[in-house]
């Protein structure tokens, strides 16, 4: 007998199935312009001839509804007729060098078919909730029968209602950082605070924890979605994990780290002249957003104005 709790939810997950895919544009128009783009190159979305991460932006502007010139019919990098998210990310994926990613229908395999990736059986229940509703589709027929799924999905939802500590190895609450201690839910919360068996011992914790705040914390810091690469890796280990936590999702934080790596700084790659060793033309030769970088890169607060004035010609 099926709990009403799963009932409900694959009922939910077969409705799913007719939902038309978020942000999608059909096929009719990519055909459209297929008609009058002869001999085009499937990801080239500013039609340069060239596949690149100019392309990826033009998708990220899509996305946030910026209106683009974008060919629409070399958007559709897994050609299944649709122009949606699943192909930006394949895109920024390839551009990246991840493995198992390419541009056509190849790159239409489920997430799970890729050589090394983790498995059905192996999934959480989050990570099959940020599946398309066909993915989900082939998903629940990965495991043959419909009791295969249904246990896997018991097993899920129940690892899921764990609190964040009570996962084996997990940071206990006595050890969380103020920043980890806000990314929690309201419930969670709720329950870290009992956890501490006092309102008093549980007050202790908050007065220590609001007093080690971490960097992004102080009034006007710059916060995590504004770090660089560089800036990340220069975090200690707990301040990382925090990091990581205040995107509020695993995936939200893999957005962020794969543009991030993707956006390394000149001085960061192996044995690359440091911006101390930068002449004023080398500065001026870098873009706006690495200028910024550069000006931040500097320890001391006053460390680029002396710089800038060693530097600087005289007019």
């Amino acid at each position: 007998m099926i709990c009403g709790k799963n009932r409900a939810l694959c009922g939910f997950l077969a409705a799913s199935l007719f939902i038309t895919l978020a942000s999608g544009i059909c096929a009719d128009e990519a055909a459209r312009q297929q008609r009058s783009i002869p001999g085009y190159v499937l990801g080239d979305l500013d039609g340069d001839s060239e596949v690149s991460w100019d392309d990826d932006k033009l998708f990220k502007e899509y996305f946030a509804g910026i209106e683009t010139e974008m060919q629409y019919i070399c958007a559709d990098i897994n050609e299944d007729g649709f122009v949606t998210r699943r192909d930006a990310m394949i895109l920024a994926r390839y551009l990246a060098g991840w493995d198992g990613y390419s541009l056509g229908a190849e790159s239409a395999k489920l997430p799970w078919e890729v050589p090394g990736a983790k498995q059905p059986a192996d999934y959480t229940f989050a990570e099959f909730n940020a599946l398309t509703s066909d993915q989900q589709m082939a998903f629940q027929n990965s495991f043959g029968s419909i009791e295969a799924f249904i246990a896997w999905l018991e097993k899920a939802q129940e690892e899921a209602d764990k609190l964040p500590w009570e996962e084996p190895g997990a940071k206990q609450p006595c050890d969380y950082t103020y920043a980890e201690f806000l990314a929690l839910t309201g419930d969670q919360q709720m329950a870290f605070q009992n956890s501490f068996g006092s309102i008093e011992a549980f007050e202790a914790w908050l007065e220590k924890a609001q007093a080690d705040k971490l960097p992004w914390d102080e009034p006007g810091a710059k916060q995590p979605c504004d770090y660089t690469y560089a800036e990340y890796m220069a975090l200690t280990g707990d301040q990382q994990m925090a990091f990581q936590n205040s995107f509020g999702s695993i995936e939200a934080f893999e957005e962020w780290l794969e543009k991030a790596q993707a956006d390394k700084l000149p001085w960061d790659e192996p044995g690359a002249k440091q911006p101390e060793e930068y002449t004023w033309e080398e500065f001026l030769n870098l873009t706006p957003d690495q200028q910024i970088a550069f000006q931040n890169s500097f320890e001391e607060a006053d460390g680029f104005a002396k710089w800038a004035e060693k530097n600087q010609p005289e007019e």
